[in-house]
């Protein structure tokens, strides 16, 4: 009669539940940590499984520690027990997995357990024999510029140029045979949840189109695509999309750096505005502000307003190189301060924060009409162009 009874209590589970915390003890993960050297001590464990970022200390008993906790999917912790020889990353995922640490040597752990680990070493062992390539081509560019900066004679910088021009063919060649390898490998391992990081830099790259990145999305697994990387991928798409030129430019609201509030919808009808996405150490960045002072100064007084947003996280280094560069005439805002402080509160939700620079023109309807990366002398005279056809044609 129990048996029945225990039976009936079981199915009953089934129907009802679905059996919850059955999926919820799938996504439980235990590290079983041993480090070989150290009996004692702490070790920090640093991940971030959304966008807030988690610490946990773990005691080292006799060697050993163990980490439990419950993720959605795979994701790459650090572990720090003091210093950079006692540091390393690796990836855990849902499940048991065994990690062997040897003190001062935590670049050689063992780990055991995590598929997903596996992968990404993987991936850096069919990398290594291009990344000395590169990186040895790197410094025959770097060591060739030294001598063409200190060397009077006009025939041998010519000369050095000559040779980095054919480095570069070789560096460039190198570059998409590694690429080749990240396209094999998400071919090959559509479930990793390595593959969207890949996907992505591989289209920033201009080794695959945007369609292409598109179509390899759709064809990605459900569960890489709810990971962070993949919710990451599935935005950076949309926002591209969103913001192509003949588009609509996405509205937002934000608060300027004299404390009133700021929207793209203010512009209106009335002015054309230039966005323009930057930071403070971003060389390339502050390279094309002269240009842009140039352009404003030309024809703010016919309704033109750039729209200066910032990546800094410090805002006195923000407010320091809006005044070294001369522009608290134009429109400034930033996102959010290390301190707290929020100056926007949405306007990345719809725009890319890289590569940066990148500025989108938008005409006084509203709509993207130009959008530009790296400022060129082409896309300089470009953008006046523009401007002298928008402004001039129906100055008074």
């Amino acid at each position: 009669m129990k048996t029945n009874i225990s039976y009936l209590l079981l199915l009953l589970c089934f129907t009802f539940t679905n059996c919850k915390p059955t999926e919820k003890q799938d996504n439980q993960f235990t590290l079983n940590g041993k480090i070989i050297g150290q009996d004692a001590g702490t070790i920090i464990i640093r991940y971030v499984p959304d966008s807030t970022v988690v610490f946990d200390t773990l005691q080292i008993i006799k060697g050993e520690f163990v980490f439990k906790g419950t993720i959605n999917y795979p994701l790459q912790v650090n572990l720090n027990a003091g210093n950079q020889l006692n540091e390393t990353r690796l990836y855990i995922e849902p499940g048991v997995m065994n990690l062997v640490l040897t003190k001062d040597k935590f670049s050689g752990f063992k780990l055991t357990g995590s598929k997903t680990q596996e992968e990404s070493e993987l991936l850096v062992k069919l990398e290594e024999p291009l990344n000395k390539i590169l990186l040895s081509l790197r410094d025959q560019i770097s060591k060739n510029n030294d001598l063409i900066n200190n060397s009077p004679n006009a025939a041998i910088k010519k000369q050095l140029e000559k040779e980095n021009e054919e480095i570069e063919k070789r560096r460039s060649n190198a570059l998409n045979d590694q690429y080749g390898i990240w396209l094999s490998f998400i071919k090959s391992h559509p479930k990793s949840v390595l593959v969207p990081s890949y996907l992505g830099m591989l289209e920033q790259r201009n080794y695959m189109s945007f369609d292409s990145l598109k179509v390899n999305v759709n064809r990605l697994d459900s569960k890489v695509k709810e990971s962070r990387d993949g919710k990451n991928l599935l935005k950076y798409i949309r926002i591209k999309e969103n913001t192509q030129i003949g588009k609509i430019a996405p509205d937002f609201s934000a608060i300027d750096s004299n404390n009133q509030p700021l929207t793209l919808s203010q512009f209106r009808g009335k002015n054309v505005v230039l966005i323009e996405l930057w930071a403070s150490w971003c060389g390339p960045c502050r390279e094309g502000f002269p240009y842009l002072k140039t352009i404003h100064q030309k024809y703010h007084p016919k309704g033109f307003e750039i729209i200066a947003v910032t990546l800094d996280q410090d805002k006195k280094t923000w407010m320091s190189a809006v005044k070294e560069e001369g522009i608290d005439n134009w429109y400034n805002t930033a996102t959010q301060f290390r301190q707290g402080e929020s100056l926007n509160n949405n306007i990345f939700q719809n725009y890319p924060k890289g590569p940066i620079p990148r500025s989108f023109l938008i005409d006084k309807e509203g709509k993207i009409i130009g959008s530009w990366g790296f400022y060129s002398k082409a896309d300089e005279e470009t953008l006046d162009k523009i401007l002298d056809k928008l402004l001039n044609q129906n100055a008074i």
